[in-house]
C-alpha cells in the first residue's frame, strides 16, 4: 500500500500571463534550459526556460513539467549584461539570475527565496524529450481496490528527473530516484515511502509491478489520466469505514453514526488542533500574557528573528511546512511521535528563513504550541486539559502523546483505499494535529464557539478576526479560516487529516448553525462538508 508522510503545495495551479518580448540579440540563449528547485527536504520541482525567436524578437516561457504545465508566458522581464529577471504575476513569484555560458544561476522567489540554477540542454538531453510527460496507471490492490498514481518524468541535464503523485491521497511530488526509460523498459524507486517499479513495454504502455512491501501490478500509459478511468476507485465516501456528523441548527443538535460507530466512539482530529491552539493563544492575548507582535525569540532565543506569535498562527512566519530535519529517525508508520522539544528547538537554531509569505505549516504550529504551554509553565497536554477540555467539559478528549494515552473506544484508522494504518502519536508538534476526541466533545467545542462569537465574546472576536485573503474567498484568521456562503453570510471552518483519520468542523459567526463531521479514513471531503453547513441540508439518506 501507499503511505504518504507528507503533502506537497504546488509551484503552479493556474496561469493567466501576458506574453511579452524584448528586442535583443542574443541567440546564444535560443534553445531549452532546465533547473531543480529544491523546496525543501523530500520536495522539489523541475522547472524550465524555454528561449525563442519571435520575429526579430525574444520569446521566454516557463515550464513545470512534473505538474504537466508548459510554455507559460513570463511577465515583466528585462536581459541586459548577461543579467536575466522576470517576473509571474498571477503566481507572486519572480526570478532573478546571471548567465554564465550555458548556465543560469539564480534566485527564484515565490513565498520564499530559493537557488534556482538552469542548465541549457544539449541535443543528447534533447533526445530524451520523447519520454518527458505524465504516465498514469491504476495500482491494482487485492485484485480488487484500484489507487491511481502517475509518474511525472522531466528531462534535466544528463538525464531525467521524476516524481509520483497519488491523486487520491492528495500527494504530489514524492521524490523518485534512479529513473530508466526506454523503449523497451521503465525502472524506478521512492525511498522516502521505500517502493520500486519495474515494467517493461507493451503495445499500450509499460506493463510492470509496484513493490512497496507486497508486489501490486501497474500498468503506467503516457498521458493516461487515471483519476478519468471509471473502473478506478478514486475516493471512498465519507462513513465508508465508519464516522460521525453533528449538525447544530437553531440550538438543536442531529447525530448520525455510520456504520458500528457510536456517540464513544473516538476519532483523530489532525489540522482541527489547531484551532484549539489558536484559541489558547487568543487566550493569552486577552489575558496580555502575551502579544500580537511577541517574538519567538522569546521562546527559543536562537530561533530566527523577528517571527511574531501572529505570524506562527497565520502561516506567515517563512517556517517550513514540517521541521526539516523530522525525517531523520522518524517510523514511516508514526512520523511524529519521535520529535521532542530538544528537536524542536536544534531545528529552529539551524533553519534559514527565505522570506515571510503565506506557507502553512504543522512545523509553526507545533512551535506555538510548546511555546504557549513554555509561557505557562505546563506542558501543551496539562494547559489544553485545563483551559480547553475541562473549560468546556470535554470529557473524552486527549492528546495522543504515546499509545499509553490511548483509550479503548479510539477507532481503528484507515488510508484512502481501506488498508487500515497506525494511530499517530505526538511529542512536539503536538499544537498542529495532536487531538483525539468524539462527537459528543466536538460538537460542546463548536457549540461553545458559536455562542462565544454570537455574544461577541473578546476571545472569540480575536480568534475569528480576518487578517488577509488566501484564495478562493478564504480568509485567514487565528487558526481558522474565514469564507462567505453565497448570501455574504461569514462561517468558520478547519479540516484535519492524519493517515488513518480525517475531519472537518464549521459554524456561522452569528451562531445560527455548526457542523461537526469525524471519519475513520484518510479522505478529503471539504467539498461536501462545506455545502452541508452552507446549504438548507439535513443529515438523513
Amino acid at each position: 500500500m501507499i503511505k504518504i508522510l507528507f503533502k506537497a503545495f504546488s509551484l503552479c495551479t493556474v496561469f493567466l500571463f501576458t506574453s511579452q518580448v524584448m528586442s535583443q540579440d542574443n541567440s546564444e540563449l535560443i534553445g531549452k534550459w532546465r533547473g531543480v528547485l529544491k523546496i525543501q527536504k523530500n520536495f522539489s520541482l523541475a522547472v524550465g526556460l524555454n528561449f525563442k525567436k519571435h520575429e526579430n524578437d525574444l520569446l521566454i516561457t516557463l515550464d513545470s513539467p512534473n505538474q504537466g504545465n508548459f510554455d507559460i508566458p513570463v511577465t515583466d522581464y528585462t536581459l541586459s549584461e548577461n543579467q536575466l529577471s522576470f517576473k509571474v504575476a498571477a503566481l507572486q513569484a519572480s526570478y532573478k539570475g546571471k548567465i554564465e555560458g550555458n548556465k543560469l544561476i539564480g534566485t527564484f522567489t515565490q513565498g520564499i527565496s530559493m537557488s534556482l540554477t538552469f542548465d541549457k540542454l544539449d541535443e543528447q538531453d534533447k533526445l530524451l524529450l520523447q519520454y518527458e510527460g505524465g504516465y498514469g496507471g491504476n495500482l491494482l490492490i487485492h485484485n480488487t481496490n484500484k489507487l491511481p498514481l502517475v509518474l511525472q518524468i522531466a528531462v534535466v541535464k544528463g538525464g531525467y528527473f521524476a516524481t509520483l503523485d497519488s491523486p487520491a491521497q492528495q500527494s504530489f511530488g514524492i521524490p523518485v530516484v534512479d529513473i530508466a526509460i526506454d523503449s523497451k523498459q521503465m525502472s524506478f524507486k521512492s525511498p522516502l515511502i521505500k517502493a520500486f517499479y519495474k515494467g517493461t513495454f507493451n503495445n499500450e504502455g509499460y506493463d510492470g509491478t509496484f513493490t512497496q512491501g507486497f508486489e501490486n501490478p501497474l500498468i503506467l500509459i503516457k498521458n493516461f489520466d487515471p483519476t478519468s478511468d471509471n473502473s478506478a476507485n478514486v475516493k471512498p465516501d465519507f462513513g465508508n469505514k465508519g464516522g460521525a456528523m453533528a449538525l447544530i441548527e437553531n440550538g438543536v443538535v442531529t447525530n448520525r453514526f455510520f456504520n458500528t460507530h457510536t456517540k464513544l466512539t473516538q476519532y483523530e482530529i489532525g489540522s482541527i488542533t489547531k484551532t484549539m491552539t489558536a484559541f489558547l493563544l487568543a487566550n493569552q492575548f486577552q489575558k496580555k500574557e502575551l502579544t500580537r507582535s511577541s517574538m519567538l525569540t522569546e521562546f527559543e532565543a536562537s530561533a530566527p528573528r523577528n517571527i511574531t506569535t501572529m505570524e506562527l498562527a497565520t502561516h506567515k512566519s517563512g517556517l517550513p511546512r514540517l521541521p526539516n530535519d523530522l525525517w531523520e529517525n522518524a517510523l514511516e508508520t508514526d512520523p511524529y511521535a519521535h520529535y521532542d522539544l530538544k528537536q524542536l528547538k536544534k531545528s529552529l537554531s539551524n533553519i534559514a528563513l527565505n522570506g515571510k509569505n503565506y506557507l502553512y505549516s504543522n512545523f509553526a504550529y507545533g512551535v506555538l504550541g510548546e511555546w504557549l504551554a513554555q509561557n505557562k509553565g505546563v506542558s501543551y497536554e496539562e494547559m489544553l486539559n485545563q483551559e480547553l477540555f475541562k473549560a468546556f467539559d470535554m470529557q473524552n478528549s486527549y492528546v495522543a502523546l504515546s499509545s499509553k494515552t490511548q483509550r479503548e473506544h479510539l477507532a481503528k484508522g484507515y488510508q484512502s483505499m481501506g488498508e487500515l494504518v497506525s494511530h499517530w502519536h505526538f511529542k512536539a508538534i503536538a499544537g498542529a494535529g495532536g487531538v483525539v476526541s468524539n462527537l459528543e466533545d466536538m460538537t460542546k467545542y463548536i457549540q461553545s464557539m458559536m455562542i462565544k462569537s454570537k455574544s461577541h465574546d473578546p476571545v472569540i472576536k480575536v480568534l475569528l478576526e480576518s487578517q488577509f485573503e488566501v484564495g478562493k474567498g478564504n480568509q485567514q484568521a487565528i487558526g481558522w479560516m474565514i469564507a462567505n456562503d453565497q448570501q455574504g453570510n461569514k462561517y468558520a471552518w478547519h479540516n484535519g487529516q492524519t493517515a488513518g483519520f480525517s475531519g472537518f468542523v464549521g459554524f456561522y459567526l452569528d451562531g445560527s448553525k455548526g457542523l461537526v463531521m469525524l471519519n475513520n479514513q484518510s479522505i478529503d471531503f471539504t467539498q461536501y462538508a462545506v455545502s452541508l453547513l452552507t446549504n438548507a441540508h439535513t443529515l438523513d439518506g
